[in-house]
Parts: structure tokens; C-alpha cells; sequence
């Protein structure tokens, strides 16, 4: 006889084709209705019951024993659970209609329901401390604001540009320089930038009229600033300070 379905039974392998077991005194095999779905039903005397594969809808009206139910792939109806069941792959829903043992859900504890973090790239785990707060591990450098300044005072202006010193500003954060006129003869201030302290262009070009003052910033960086200057007016020479100053950190 061609076999299809397989359980379980009191240690008993029986093979059963597509039929229903009758639970009466007979115990003898009918064929089910096929506009209807397989009943399973299980008593306490009988062992665990396993179905491997049913296709059709499994309508299980009562559960005294474990089931285990390896794959489905239709609806399956649950009226009453006293023991566990489980459930390898469902393709279809599950619906429990009664649950006589009641499902525990309460708030996660520490020692019992814990979850490992590791990070992308690390085999171990994230660290938080006794309060939960994740644990930071390194070294971290706080820098305190560093100020510089550079005087030059009494600069006399000519005809043709003059250069003072350069500054460094690889490391600063603001930089500027104060020009202020001591004369009545405005100067021509140029505040160039230099990649090398060799090669300058001017970034800056401005007029400070006599007896003023102006602030001059860089817009562009680069590692080396300077002030450049001439007189305004030809022959008429001008006096003046300029103050350099920066921070950085």
C-alpha cells in the first residue's frame, strides 16, 4: 500500500496514508472528507505525536502531550494548550484560540535576559558601568588656549614695500593683526600668506589713513603670514605699529 503521512504512536512506528485515526475502541483507519481538515487529537496515555509535513489545514482541538510540528504550510488552529509545542518553520499563520499555562512577560532582569553588544570590527563586547552607561576607554587630550603676540612698533614707511617678520600660524585657530596710523600720512598695508616663508602672495590689501587704526585677518590659509606696507601717497612717509596676535587650542 502507498504510504504518505507518518506518526508516532505508544513507541509504534505506523505509516498511514492520507486518513484520520479514530480515537473510538476500534482504532481502525477511515478516510477523511476531503472538504474538511485533518483532525489530531492525543490522550494522556499516548506518547508525543510528531507531523513532519501537512499541507492541508490542521485543526488541533486538544493538546495533552508535546507536539512538535517540523514545517507548515497552512493555517493551523490551536482550541486548547497544556503542554508545549514547538514549531521548526511556518510559512502560514499559527492561531491560538486558548492558553491554559499562563505566558510569563515581565521586565528583563540583568543576570537572566542580558543581550552582548560586541562593535563591527571587534570581538569584544561594548562596556557599561553599574548604572548601564556605556564605558568610554582611551585617551583624551584637552588642550588649554594658547595666546600669542608679536609687537612692531615705530615702522616707517618709503616708496617701496617693506616686509616685517613672519608668523607661523600652522597651529592657530583666530590670528589678526592691529595696524595703527601714529601719522598724519596714510600707509598701504599688505597682509600676505606663504606656503614655505619663501613664496608670498598678498591675501590682504588695505589703506589705513593717518591717525587710525584698522585689523586685518587672513581669508585664506596657509602655514606662514606676514605684513608688507609702503606709503599711500609718494614721499610721504607714515608711522605706525602693528600688532600681531592669535590663539589656539
Amino acid at each position: 500500500m502507498s504510504m504518505g503521512k507518518q506518526q508516532e504512536l505508544r513507541g509504534m512506528r505506523i505509516l498511514l496514508p492520507s486518513c484520520q485515526i479514530d480515537q473510538g475502541t476500534t482504532g481502525k483507519m477511515v478516510q477523511p472528507r476531503r472538504t474538511k481538515p485533518m483532525n489530531l487529537r492525543t490522550r494522556k496515555s499516548q506518547c508525543a505525536v510528531s507531523v513532519k509535513s501537512e499541507r492541508r489545514p490542521l485543526l488541533i482541538k486538544k493538546i495533552l502531550c508535546p507536539v512538535v510540528v517540523k514545517r507548515i504550510e497552512r493555517p493551523v488552529d490551536v482550541d486548547s494548550v497544556k503542554d508545549p509545542i514547538s514549531v521548526r518553520k511556518i510559512k502560514k499563520p499559527v492561531t491560538v484560540t486558548t492558553i491554559i499555562q499562563p505566558v510569563k512577560i515581565f521586565p528583563l532582569n540583568q543576570i537572566e535576559d542580558r543581550v552582548t553588544v560586541y562593535g563591527s570590527n571587534s570581538t569584544v563586547p561594548i562596556e557599561t558601568d553599574a548604572q548601564g552607561r556605556l564605558v568610554m576607554s582611551g585617551e583624551i587630550h584637552v588642550s588649554p588656549v594658547q595666546f600669542t603676540e608679536a609687537v612692531f612698533a615705530g615702522n616707517v614707511s618709503t616708496d617701496a614695500f617693506q616686509a616685517l617678520p613672519s608668523q607661523d600660524a600652522s597651529i592657530q585657530t583666530d590670528l589678526s593683526y592691529a595696524i595703527v596710523n601714529r601719522s598724519a600720512n596714510a600707509v598701504l598695508i599688505h597682509l600676505e600668506i606663504s606656503p614655505n616663508d619663501t613664496d608670498y602672495t598678498v591675501d590682504t590689501e588695505s589703506a589705513v589713513d593717518g591717525l587710525s587704526m584698522k585689523v586685518l585677518t587672513p581669508l585664506r590659509f596657509l602655514k606662514f603670514n606676514r605684513i608688507s606696507f609702503r606709503s599711500l601717497e609718494m614721499g610721504q612717509s607714515a608711522t605706525f605699529d602693528v600688532y600681531y596676535q592669535a590663539q589656539s587650542g
